[in-house]
């Protein structure tokens, strides 16, 4: 299942870049989406912005995840992978590869997409992926929605 959603800002490729990779998570996803719980608080990391870097993300629902970076190409894109799902997620997914692509638009401005790859279940425990599936894409669209546009808080101030 691959989900995706876009915003331009006003702002240089690399200036949108770093802040995202500085970005605290809570401040911009903290808000609940459906049944996609904000995240309140990241743990277990020392960095974030070279490959291999990890933290281990805490929803409100007390859910986790471990984010590894398994690609960084400043300033267009980087890769993280989440797995170690704990929670209602893990009866749906084996995983999730979340994308951040920054790309230069207009003068002086950049296009932020961030997308999602969910690897959903297979066999007995994945039949009620398929039927889950709309629900959790309607979701995560708002959950996106309301990332972007806090993101732009932070990079207008």
């Amino acid at each position: 299942m691959q989900l995706s959603r876009s915003r331009t800002y006003p702002c240089p490729p690399e200036a949108t870049f770093d802040a995202i990779m500085g970005i605290s998570l809570p401040e911009v996803l903290g808000h609940r989406s459906g049944p996609l719980p904000g995240i309140v608080e990241v743990r277990e990391q020392t960095t974030w912005g070279s490959l291999g870097d990890t933290r281990r993300i805490v929803l409100a629902d007390r859910s986790t995840a471990l984010e590894t970076l398994v690609e960084v190409d400043r300033p267009h894109r980087f890769v993280y992978r989440a797995s170690e799902l704990t929670g209602p997620m893990v009866l749906l997914a084996e995983g999730v590869e979340g994308r951040f692509d920054v790309e230069p638009a207009g003068e002086g401005g950049s296009t932020v997409t961030w997308s999602w790859r969910i690897a959903l279940r297979g066999g007995v425990v994945g039949l009620a992926a398929p039927l889950a599936a709309p629900v959790i894409s309607r979701a995560w669209q708002g959950w996106a929605r309301g990332l972007l546009e806090n993101l732009e808080g932070v990079l207008v101030p």
